[in-house]
């Protein structure tokens, strides 16, 4: 009986064991059908997001294009009546002559492209209520009817005395753009009225010729992974392709290559009466390019390779998460630092060149403070474009040295000099204490940066009254050093390893604004490259001090040479 019982006991094992194997095998493959599908559902839902981004940028493209031609034809209009502005009437009434505000608005609109419009004209009234005087499309009646109700309208509502105003009419299909200025005597009073007719249709036409080539509609990248600042030159028209039509649909401007492909974008601008509307369609070369689409034989293998994919996929997802987050982080707090390094120079440039622009100096000396202003914010936004350009060569292998045989004090000296202004603006004095004239075996351009970017420190965080002090001494065996002294708060011994690193910026702790987060790294970076040292330590008289570490040339060969010779 016992033996029996084993015999069935060992009969029904195999059907056990192959009954669990079956069922781990199914299991398995429901898991891996379950994760396929997933898999597949995951490329669905990444073509579409894809895809919707790429239709989205399709519309911005449409609105920047004719944002762009909006600002150029309100630019061509103002430049055109930038005489009316620039020259104040003797007396009431007594506004500029017709003919030669037509000569001077029409010389503007020439340069501007506008040659050839049946609907330029010119009008005078003054005084503001007095009779039109017309010249070209302006004496025609329909025209010069429509010009009188403008002027009546508007004039009223006119507040500045430095922008033209603007009014849009159709004339039969056609639309007609008027713009007129006053002109004000010396006291401010309106001599009168000045204004310029022309096709809203030809002028929206040039424009936009110009406007697809002055401008990225899309991010440059789109045209070729290996697009590079300050190498290559971004075409709109090889991304993406523009038409512009008018409110009955007819054409304004047609980009000269035409694409077609599923991504495209429309945009209406209802701004002006009857308005406009932008297409535009991306390049499928680069739609392509970007969604990256799976094709069925390559599903097939990775299902095929589908555990290895998987842990792959995962660790690479927690990979580039991970680094997606820095470079996030990191391009935020770049953008923010730069953006606001770039704002107070801009700023002030705009501001001064356009006060410059409408002739408001009340004397030379004052032209000629305004113009140093000017001067001193430019060379500001060129030292922070000096210092982006430098960091993006020095984390690739674009930087070259020109090393050669450089006097430091002569070099010390000159930026000394070139900054001055720089310090008393923000009511510093530079000093320089010069202890030997061995020279450095360096690039002396690289080497200048050095030095502006540790003034630039010294200024931006030292007190007011401060004195910088800007040092040459002699280091150790074939060695010199040079050095940066402020009286600031100094930097802390804790935080002195991390000041190196690119974006870091010690002072956000205390809601300071901090800069680009560039200027110590691309420091770094340069000492590097030439085989030298950077440090910080404690200054003197308190504060920062920045000595660079930097090797002396060996000129006893061209001694011997000159000698020899």
């Amino acid at each position: 009986m016992r033996a029996a019982g084993r015999r069935r006991a060992t009969r029904r094992f195999p059907n056990w064991r192959f009954a669990f194997v079956t069922g781990s095998l199914v299991g398995t493959m429901v898991l891996a059908a379950g994760a396929a599908y997933g898999i597949h559902r995951s490329w669905r839902e990444h073509e579409r997001a894809v895809r919707e981004s790429l239709d989205e940028y399709a519309r911005y493209a449409g609105r920047t294009f004719g944002d762009e031609v909006i600002h150029a034809s309100g630019d061509m209009r103002l430049r055109a009546h930038a005489v009316v502005f620039g020259n104040p009437a003797p007396s009431p009434g007594g506004a500029m002559p017709l003919d030669d505000f037509a000569a001077r608005a029409g010389a503007a609109l020439d340069d501007a492209g506008l040659r050839g419009d049946p609907w330029r004209g010119y009008f005078r009234i003054a005084p503001a209520d007095g009779p039109l005087e017309g010249a070209g499309a302006a004496l025609r009646p329909e025209l010069a009817r429509a010009v009188a109700a403008a002027v009546a309208a508007r004039l009223p509502t006119l507040r500045r005395e430095d922008e033209p105003a603007i009014a849009h009419v159709f004339l039969g299909p056609e639309p007609v753009t008027i713009t007129f200025a006053r002109q004000l005597t010396a006291a401010g009073e309106t001599a009168g009225v000045l204004g310029t007719t022309q096709s809203r249709r030809l002028a929206l036409a040039v424009v936009a010729r110009r406007a697809l080539l002055r401008i990225p509609l899309l991010p440059p990248s789109f045209i070729s992974p290996e697009w590079r600042y300050g190498r290559d030159l971004a075409r709109s028209d090889s991304v993406v392709s523009v038409v512009m039509l008018d409110h009955q649909g007819r054409v304004l401007f047609r980009s000269p290559r035409q694409f077609d492909s599923a991504v495209r974008g429309r945009f209406v601008f209802n701004t002006n009466p009857g308005g406009f509307v932008v297409r535009t369609v991306l390049n499928p070369a680069v739609v392509e390019r970007l969604t990256r689409a799976h094709r069925p034989e390559e599903q097939r293998r990775l299902f095929l390779l589908l555990p290895a994919v998987s842990i792959l996929l995962a660790a690479s997802a927690i990979v580039n998460l991970s680094r997606e987050r820095e470079l996030v982080r990191a391009r935020r707090d770049f953008v923010a630092g730069v953006s606001h390094e770039l704002r107070t120079p801009l700023a002030q440039i705009r501001m001064f060149s356009e006060t410059l622009l409408l002739g408001r100096e009340r004397s030379v000396e004052e032209r000629s403070r305004w113009v140093g202003v000017i001067h001193r914010e430019a060379r500001r936004l060129g030292d922070l474009v000096e210092n982006v350009l430098l960091f993006s060569h020095l984390e690739g292998p674009g930087l070259r040295l020109a090393r050669e045989p450089t006097g430091l004090e002569e070099l010390l000296e000159e930026v000394a000099e070139v900054y001055a202004p720089f310090a008393a603006a923000s009511g510093a004095r530079l000093v320089t204490d010069v202890w030997t004239d061995s020279p450095a075996d360096v690039d002396p351009r690289a080497i200048r940066q050095v030095v502006v970017n540790l003034l630039d420190n010294a200024l931006k965080y030292g007190p007011q009254g401060q004195t910088i002090t800007l040092g040459l001494h002699p280091g150790g065996p074939g060695r010199v050093l040079l050095s940066v002294a402020d009286q600031g708060p100094g930097v802390p011994a804790a935080d002195r390893g991390r000041l190196w690193e690119p974006f870091v910026r010690l002072d956000d702790r205390d809601g300071y604004s901090g800069g680009s987060g560039l200027g110590l790294a691309v420091v770094h970076s340069i000492v590097a490259q030439h085989g030298g040292q950077v440090r910080v330590e404690d200054a003197a008289g308190g504060g920062a001090k920045f000595v660079v570490d930097l090797p002396v040339a060996d000129v006893s060969a061209e001694v011997a040479a000159v000698q020899a010779g």
